[in-house]
């Protein structure tokens, strides 16, 4: 709706912003303020009338103008454009704005001025974390539900966490990565919500259909973390953990560099781990039996990287 104002032949009047529930500016090519309409000054406070001689960066107490500067590109692309920002409100309250610089045309065709409209989005925002917050504690949640349907899962995502963070602190790899790599162990099997009881805890040999079961979990997995910003961009070490270096894992066959370096290091702790622990249809191995093992897969199941920080680790023999 707000577009159709670049279509006016003249300058919109006052009386008509004056009716806006949000605060509306008008500002002219030399960022001058020409009229605050009545939610900007309930908002800002009122305008001290020595701030209609000066440039409207200056009146918030910058010397020159805001950087990205919606009304700047307003004018100069005649187009309506519009950016995100904290402001101060006058009672001293942080909120967070969406920016809106309308360009308005006089009848000749030039732009008359431009409107900046404030859209307080504070709110929206703190509902969009809100529901963050409370999606990142029901993930968890559904970590600690898979513990107690299994605790060997349970168990088997901490020791994980705790293999890959020693390969990943081996292979050198920032704060940044480490920490999500620490998390996306946590939550590497959190696929298993979408697993049958019947299959996930089966003593016996799977069946294909049951085994074809356990190879969504990783996708399963992909799709919860996919649905929370704060771990989008670890769904896709989940998706990709059980992926070989020559393509013969799944999901979805990627191979070799195709397949995320946290993901490679995830693999790598996951079966170790899984070897060496007590599975309800088999025992655990030795620690020499897995090393075995997992050397026989280097370079087609296991990047050699990792596997050599695997061997190198001195609490591993």
């Amino acid at each position: 709706m707000l577009k159709t104002f670049m279509s006016l032949p003249q300058p919109m009047p006052e009386s008509i912003l004056d009716q806006f529930p949000c605060p509306v500016s008008k500002i002219d090519r030399n960022y001058y303020i020409l009229y605050r309409n009545t939610a900007s000054v309930r908002s800002n406070g009122p305008t001290p009338p020595e701030a209609y001689a000066r440039h409207c960066y200056e009146w918030i107490g910058r010397s020159e103008r805001c950087p990205q500067c919606a009304v700047a590109q307003a004018f100069a692309s005649g187009h309506v454009e519009t950016q995100e920002k904290l402001n101060f409100t006058e009672d001293q309250r942080l909120v967070r704005l969406e920016q809106t610089a309308i360009p308005v045309f006089a009848a000749n065709g030039e732009i008359a001025y431009v409107l900046e409209v404030d859209l307080d989005t504070t709110a929206t925002l703190a509902l969009q974390q809100d529901n963050e917050t409370t999606f990142t504690q029901t993930i968890f949640a559904f970590a600690e539900l898979i513990e107690k349907r299994d605790a060997y899962t349970g168990r088997h995502s901490a020791n994980t966490c705790s293999i890959a963070l020693k390969l990943g602190q081996q292979l050198g790899l920032p704060s940044d990565k480490l920490d999500d790599l620490s998390t996306a162990a946590l939550l590497h099997d959190i696929g298993k919500i979408g697993i049958p009881e019947s299959v996930l805890l089966k003593p016996g040999r799977l069946t294909e259909t049951e085994r074809l079961q356990i190879q969504e979990h990783p996708r399963i997995g992909y799709d919860v973390l996919c649905k929370v910003n704060r771990f989008a961009h670890l769904a896709d070490y989940v998706l990709y953990h059980h992926e070989w270096m020559n393509g013969s894992g799944y999901p979805t066959q990627r191979s070799g560099d195709d397949i995320p370096l946290l993901a490679r290091i995830l693999s790598v702790a996951d079966v170790f781990e899984a070897l060496t622990a007590h599975r309800v249809y088999r025992p655990a191995m030795s620690k020499e039996q897995a090393l075995s093992i997992i050397q026989q897969g280097c370079g087609s199941q296991f990047d050699e990287k990792v596997v050599d920080c695997l061997l190198s680790l001195p609490d591993i023999h």
